[in-house]
Order: structure tokens, then C-alpha cells, then sequence
């Protein structure tokens, strides 16, 4: 399935140069019907999607996503949508920021917050530094991966 990121066009600046997501223009409109036309999108799909999330913009919580309020901003167009579908070309399906939720130690937990026996993560596969969408400093992820991984390394021996 297709995975696009839409956006108003204000906030993408000059989205017919290189984009600075390395992410291919799939699509463009002055309304969202335009736009989801031109992304053969199923009637109306696109509207209520827009529609859900300018509702949580306005109310200052995205309980869909849980982004933080911050970078809540509506959309209103005109739109762009960027190609995200993992193979696309851009980085984003491939950069988390989240992942599996894991104890200090690396151990992943499940829906209910128990420990998986025996399985661990480390690094953007796992929860870290920016594991709450507040937000993300280049370089976090060099020193996310190092700690994580030490800590869910010594789990992994001492468990052998």
C-alpha cells in the first residue's frame, strides 16, 4: 500500500526543486479532492482523513499519533503529497522515531507492558531519546543506538 505525507504547500517552500525529504511529489491539488483524485484515492477517504486530523489540531491532541501539540498545525491547502512507501526514495519509512517499548535493559515489552522472554531491542528499532514525538537532535540516534545497545547486549549474555 501506498504511504504518502500531505502537506500544505506553505510549509513545504518550493516543492517542484529536489525535496529535502528525498521524497518523490506524488501529488498536488488546490483541494483535497484534487489531490486525492490525482492520488487515486478511494471517494472521500482523503477528506475524512484531513477532516479527523484538523479536528485533533483544534482540540490540541493527536490521539491518533499522539504528536506533540507543538507541531500540530492544520491542513488547509493547497496540498502536496510526498511519496513515502518504503522503496520510494525517501528516508522517513525507514527513521523511526519510536519503535518497540522496551525497559531500561533493552527487553521489549508487550501490549500490557510485559516482558517478551528473550527478545531484546536497541537502538531506532527500540524507543529512545525521542520516544515521545517532542521532538529530535541529529546525532541522538549515534548515542541511543551505543548506550541501548551495551545495555541490551549485557541482557543477552548474562541470559545465555
Amino acid at each position: 500500500y501506498p504511504v504518502y505525507l500531505v502537506l500544505n504547500v506553505e510549509d513545504y517552500a518550493d516543492y517542484e526543486t529536489a525535496s529535502w525529504l528525498a521524497a518523490p511529489i506524488k501529488g498536488t491539488g488546490d483541494t483535497l479532492n484534487e489531490l486525492a483524485t490525482e492520488l487515486d484515492l478511494p471517494a472521500g477517504a482523503l477528506q475524512q482523513t484531513v477532516s479527523g486530523y484538523n479536528e485533533a489540531v483544534a482540540a490540541g491532541v493527536d490521539s491518533a499519533f499522539y504528536k506533540a501539540s507543538a507541531w500540530l498545525k492544520p491542513l488547509s491547502g493547497p496540498f502536496v503529497a510526498l511519496d513515502c512507501t518504503p522503496g520510494a526514495g525517501a528516508f522517513l519509512p525507514h527513521f523511526t522515531l519510536g519503535g518497540l517499548d522496551t525497559t531500561v535493559d533493552g527487553a521489549v515489552l508487550n501490549n500490557e507492558g510485559i516482558v517478551i522472554e528473550g527478545l531484546f531491542a536497541a537502538g531506532r528499532t527500540a524507543c529512545g531519546v525521542p520516544r515521545r514525538g517532542d521532538g529530535y537532535a541529529s546525532g541522538s540516534s549515534v548515542g541511543d543506538a551505543t548506550f541501548s545497545g551495551r545495555r541490551a547486549g549485557k541482557q543477552v549474555l548474562a541470559a545465555s
